[in-house]
């Protein structure tokens, strides 16, 4: 009966968005002396609040999904949300920067509420990606990590991206300057031009998938063989998967 409670609580805050204050369970077989013991159950409410935030935050990275649930403990969630909300939005480094502001003052709360002890944790682990190096390895990390949860348009994103960064850095150039990227990226393209659209790697056909998939548009012109393969990947999520996983390792 406890569970049955608790599910019904569960589905109503789902359907109807209801607000639940407390739910109660009287266990009348340990009634003693006429005196049944009540116990309250709504903690297991907030147990609950986290579990289906770490599942949002598996589901799609948008870690801003703690961002109430780490108010409530006094940890700065409005900086969280900050944070999820530049990395959405594809600028990542700045993004790293508020992400690692959050980090420090979570890592040094003396307090936490005993779910909160459990789920920040994890949350801290797979946030790792903020400590990369330099902008292309941030850019890197967070590549592989949306391929991984199929997001196949921001995993390409940030695969184009740290390509561009990593050209910059290797001109000894800022990464965080914006002419400094455009030439590199003009210069990678340059580079690719004449070469096999197929292999891993293409930084011609990277940028083009880019444009295809934020676009939702294809290059119909059949004498540009980028343009085919391009085609032939985004009819085949197989493929696809295939494809940017050696790419993203070929940066």
């Amino acid at each position: 009966l406890p569970m049955l409670g608790l599910l019904a609580a569960f589905y109503l805050r789902a359907a109807t968005d209801a607000k639940i204050e407390g739910i109660y369970y009287g266990a009348f077989e340990r009634t003693q002396n006429g005196l049944t013991p009540v116990l309250r159950l709504d903690g297991l409410l907030n147990i609950y609040d986290w579990i289906r935030a770490l599942e949002q935050f598996n589901k799609d990275g948008d870690y801003s999904s703690f961002k109430t649930l780490f108010n409530g403990e006094g940890l700065p969630g409005n900086l969280l949300g900050e944070a999820a909300f530049l990395e959405r939005i594809s600028t990542a480094s700045m993004g790293s920067q508020k992400l690692n502001s959050a980090m420090q003052q979570i890592d040094k709360a003396i307090k936490l509420s005993p779910a909160a002890s459990i789920f920040v944790p994890l949350l801290i682990d797979r946030t790792a990606w903020r400590k990369g190096g330099d902008r292309a390895a941030r850019e890197s990390i967070l590549a592989s990590d949306y391929l991984n949860r199929r997001d196949y348009l921001r995993a390409t994103q940030f695969g184009y991206e740290s390509r561009v960064s990593a050209a910059v850095w290797a001109n000894k150039g800022d990464p965080n300057n914006f002419d400094s990227r455009e030439e590199s990226e003009k210069n990678l393209y340059t580079q690719d031009k004449e070469k096999p659209a197929e292999p891993p790697g293409n930084f011609k056909t990277l940028k083009n998938l880019r444009n295809a998939l934020a676009h939702g548009v294809m290059n119909t012109d059949r004498t540009d063989k980028s343009s085919q393969f391009i085609q032939k990947l985004t009819s085949n999520e197989t493929d696809l998967q295939h494809w940017l996983t050696k790419t993203l390792k070929n940066r």
